[in-house]
């Protein structure tokens, strides 16, 4: 599938092509004749290659499968026309504008040049497609045709560029002209981690199946056994430590049913309802607010009494220990009562 004789133009070194990536050299011809295939670029001719000036690669589907553009260029990169195959072949015409995504005469715009494909009840339909950067007839000659089938004038104008070739490629979604949609990631440097995806830098999805980091940890690290552990005995302290506030809230909440029963029963007649009547609440009563506040007073009062309790007895026992360690007799501690038991 490669031409023997072709020396096709390096399209990114070209300078003037505007889309020069992916492309497939499909037909060429150096010399001697246009081209001959016969199946007006329908890619349907068999290969050929006659050593010399003349090439076909096969049927293009074959070796472009879905290929969707054209680029026709000269040998020599002066002339050359970008346009998709429905632009070119897509429906029959005879001197009407079509849609050109660049061309040599208009680099970096799209354009309508005039070209023909003629129906086979045309007498010339043989010569088409008949495609130049410029309007056939009007602006353009044989030395800018890109692509003529049989045509038997003009034929230096071939070799004064080097040769004519056909490139084909499969460009994706193409727009409404037929040109391939801008590339958001052309511009975009991402990390050596990330990939470009709609314009933006994502990092790759790492293969965990490459590294069993689970298995290997827990065969060769000692402390990932206790790191382990360590979570476990915190995930279980944390289910004790809800259980024991869910307990603390239901304490809590008797409390304070108690609370409001003793309030109902307080002499004075029935209990104002201070949900639905919070102007009812006397300073003789316990608003909500009051109880929470008895509440955390008496817990505080409990608490200091059970240190005071605690300082008591350690103060008790000590006074005990030194009693015991010196038996029935008293020891005194002041030298007021040695002289009081002297008298």
């Amino acid at each position: 599938d490669d031409c023997s004789w072709c020396n096709s133009p390096d399209l990114a070194s070209c300078g003037t092509v505007s889309d020069p990536d992916n492309w497939k050299l499909v037909r060429a011809i150096g010399s001697g004749n246009w081209f001959t295939m016969g199946d007006n670029l329908a890619g349907s001719a068999a290969y050929s290659d006659n050593g010399a000036s003349s090439y076909n690669i096969g049927a293009f589907e074959t070796f472009v499968p879905g290929y969707n553009q054209f680029l026709f260029i000269s040998g020599d990169c002066a002339d050359w026309v970008l346009a998709s195959v429905e632009a070119v072949l897509g429906e029959y015409y005879d001197g009407a504008p079509r849609n050109a995504c660049a061309t040599s005469a208009s680099p970096t715009t799209p354009s309508t040049p005039r070209w023909y494909h003629r129906d086979e009840d045309s007498p010339l339909s043989y010569l088409d497609p008949l495609v130049t950067p410029r309007d056939w007839g009007t602006s353009s000659t044989a030395q800018e045709i890109l692509y003529v089938e049989n045509f038997d004038g003009q034929l230096t104008s071939i070799t004064d560029r080097n040769g004519l070739y056909v490139f084909a490629r499969n460009a994706g979604d193409l727009d409404s002209v037929g040109c391939a949609e801008p590339d958001p990631c052309a511009a975009v440097n991402c990390e050596s981690d990330e990939v470009c995806i709609d314009g933006e830098c994502v990092r790759e999805s790492r293969d965990c199946s490459a590294l069993n980091i689970d298995e290997f940890l827990t065969d060769c690290s000692s402390e990932y056994e206790d790191v382990t552990e360590a979570i476990t005995a915190l995930k279980s302290f944390e289910t004790q430590s809800t259980s024991r506030l869910d307990g603390i809230d239901a304490e809590i909440e008797t409390i304070t049913g108690r609370l409001d029963l003793l309030s109902a029963h307080a002499p004075g007649g029935n209990f104002p309802d201070y949900d639905n009547n919070p102007s009812s609440f006397g300073t003789d009563m316990i608003s909500t607010q009051n109880k929470d506040l008895l509440i955390i007073g008496l817990l505080i009062i409990n608490i200091l009494m059970i240190i005071g309790g605690c300082i008591f007895c350690s103060f008790w026992v000590k006074s005990q220990a030194k009693y015991r360690k010196y038996g029935n007799v008293r020891n005194y501690e002041s030298n007021d009562e040695q002289e009081k038991l002297r008298n």
